[in-house]
């Protein structure tokens, strides 16, 4: 199975040596034994900057956007870890690589923000899809 345990798959898990590296990832709940989330690292800084921004994002009492991510999961030193709608807390988040790539060229780091339809895009966004990746803290957002 694709998405069976970590023990049981190739999905590496990202750290230090992985962190300039782009592509996207998915989170494993430790706890629940569970993949939870999948998410893409297309900005400047790679892995290790959007990792970095979720666990800051994660420790912060507020969350203004109504993040359903941060909900679910806040970082236990979060005011936010008191809520009894969560599913966890962000600790128990092991973020494993699904695909990566190595790159310096802006232009193909954009592809990966950009529709089909548009010059350059590699996906399919819905209306709400575009809204959401043009409403991200990417340094590459269009």
């Amino acid at each position: 199975c694709l998405f069976g345990s970590p023990n049981k798959n190739k999905f590496a898990i990202c750290r230090d040596v992985t962190s300039s590296f782009f592509g996207c990832y998915i989170h494993y709940d430790t706890n629940n034994e569970e993949w939870i989330q999948s998410r893409s690292a297309t900005g400047e800084g790679g892995f290790g900057k959007r990792l970095d921004m979720q666990g800051k994002r994660a420790n912060a009492d507020r969350n203004d956007d109504n993040s359903n991510f941060y909900h679910l999961f806040p970082h236990s030193n979060s005011a936010r870890s008191e809520n009894n709608a969560k599913d966890g807390v962000f600790e128990y988040l092991v973020p494993h690589i699904g695909a990566y790539f190595i790159c310096n060229d802006i232009a193909v780091l954009k592809a990966f923000s950009k529709d089909y339809g548009e010059e350059g895009g590699i996906f399919f966004y819905s209306d709400e899809d575009k809204r959401r990746v043009l409403g991200t803290d990417f340094s590459v957002k269009l």
